[in-house]
């Protein structure tokens, strides 16, 4: 708009750093959700197809070096529980429905994802790492989570260069992902630097939508 010429312009971020999600005691969270407090939980929201075959192929690796590894996987759509459940067949699997804390569990309900990157040692954001556009980090970075996403970010680019910026945040790609997650894994300093960064973007940004209504008003107050 200022290249048109447009004088009073005003950037008022993204309105995705306005969110308010419930908070919570992350140990007691963690007990009541069926974890030990010891578990490193690694969380992959918005799966997408083939990342779960990626996940499977790093995951025995993973396991033999962090023994105290719990993985959470939240599919994007539900339609696809059987196809990632015959996938991971042969693993400790579980759903979250069964009330069951497996080696791996795969949510089956809507709406709960948040509970879980809340309690993540480390997310990982899906539709990242196939050209699906990537999904939003800013829900595990609410939380403090440090954030781990694949190069196919088209659809939240504005808020990965947020998190870039304040080193918020992880870009990988599917060669360096197993790389990224253990090397987080035995720098809990570098993960707790990472997560404290992330939420601090989140709410620095936060008012984008002040910004936005109040503009609104201006004009129809004009």
């Amino acid at each position: 708009f200022e290249k048109l010429s447009f004088t009073d312009v005003e950037n008022a971020n993204n309105l995705k750093f306005c969110v308010d999600y419930p908070t919570h005691d992350k140990v007691s969270l963690k007990e009541k959700l069926g974890y030990n407090d010891d578990d490193f939980i690694l969380v992959w929201g918005s799966s997408r197809p083939g990342e779960e075959k990626l996940l499977e192929k790093i995951y025995p690796n993973l396991k033999a070096k962090i023994p105290n590894l719990k993985i959470i996987i939240a599919p994007r759509h539900l339609t696809r529980l059987t196809e990632i459940k015959t996938l991971l067949a042969k693993h400790n699997l579980s759903f979250y429905s069964e009330m069951k804390r497996s080696d791996i569990m795969i949510i089956d309900e809507m709406g709960i994802l948040i509970l879980f990157y809340c309690i993540a040692d480390l997310s990982v954001v899906g539709g990242s790492f196939y050209d699906f556009g990537g999904h939003n980090p800013l829900e595990p970075a609410f939380y403090g989570s440090p954030v781990i996403i694949g190069k196919f970010h088209s659809s939240c680019r504005g808020s990965v260069v947020k998190l870039l910026t304040n080193n918020a945040i992880i870009v990988s790609n599917r060669k360096r992902l197993e790389e990224d997650i253990l090397d987080l894994h035995k720098n809990p300093k570098k993960r707790e630097e990472i997560g404290r960064e992330a939420r601090k973007t989140v709410i620095e940004n936060s008012d984008s939508l002040e910004k936005n209504i109040s503009r609104l008003e201006g004009c129809f107050n004009e």
